[in-house]
């Protein structure tokens, strides 16, 4: 089976997934003990969010460009992510044009910040739309 849709979330993408045989794990044994402990610490969302991002090491989003030997521009966005998000909430890092955005003509850039703001302005992509007007 295949898809022409772009990002699939929550209970359609696992079932998506055992449809293609990917063997799947319950939920719940994909949170650690300590990971449990840390939700518990800081149970309200806003609280998380400033207590990590005023932190020293508070958050561990990664970003990366590359040009190969061809000029061909790529980039990654892989995010630490922050506590306390709702369930089936998409974060910027998997959006085209948000965490990151590569195009040959114009350039490559990885975001990394505060997922929601980056998102609600397509941040990658209006960086490389600048580059783009001079």
């Amino acid at each position: 089976m295949e898809t022409d849709h772009v990002m699939l979330t929550g209970q359609g993408a696992n079932l998506f997934a055992e449809s293609i045989g990917i063997n799947t794990v319950p939920t719940d044994t994909l949170v650690t003990a300590y990971e449990r402990r840390e939700w518990e610490k800081r149970k309200k969302y806003v609280t998380g969010v400033k207590e990590l991002f005023s932190s020293q090491g508070g958050h561990d989003t990664v970003g990366a460009v590359a040009v190969d030997s061809c000029g061909n521009v790529a980039c990654a966005t892989s995010t630490g992510g922050i506590r306390h998000k709702m369930v089936g909430r998409v974060g910027d890092s998997p959006v085209i044009g948000a965490g990151g955005y590569a195009d040959n003509r114009s350039g490559a850039v990885s975001c990394t910040g505060h997922g929601e703001s980056i998102l609600k302005v397509t941040l990658a992509r209006l960086i490389i739309f600048n580059i783009e007007q001079g």
